[in-house]
């Protein structure tokens, strides 16, 4: 039970489990619904989930600040020669681009998206 929530829900499943959830659902249907309503027995938990996503931006701003800094506020190491970096070539550039505009594309017309898993579904 506890993979199939870790799949349907990864950040809060470990520990807002022992928090909120004392059923035994064999099928884990009764448990994924809790996790996606925040409740249990009539009680409201939304925030354990809010909670979880609170932690892990924390913990990710803390963790990749000292890197952001390095690359661009520190000054570069003595000896090291900027002279020979450039701007990468189209042929590496072109490819990161087309996926950019497909992950914009697709945020704003996600049914585009649906529409294609769909037909696939026929074959």
């Amino acid at each position: 039970m506890m993979s199939g929530m870790a799949g349907a829900c990864p950040g809060p499943s470990g520990f807002c489990h022992r928090l909120a959830f004392h059923d035994r659902d064999p099928a884990g249907v009764r448990v994924r619904e809790q996790m996606v309503h925040g409740q249990r027995r009539g009680e409201r938990r939304p925030l354990c989930p809010a909670a979880a996503l609170l932690a892990s931006t924390i913990l990710n701003a803390a963790y990749f600040t000292p890197v952001v800094y390095k690359a661009f506020f520190e000054e570069p190491a003595p000896g090291v020669d900027l002279s020979h970096y450039a701007e990468a070539p189209l042929s590496m550039v072109a490819p990161l681009c087309f996926t950019a505009a497909v992950s914009v594309f697709l945020g704003f017309y996600p049914e585009t998206f649906i529409q294609f898993i769909n037909a696939l579904k026929g074959f």
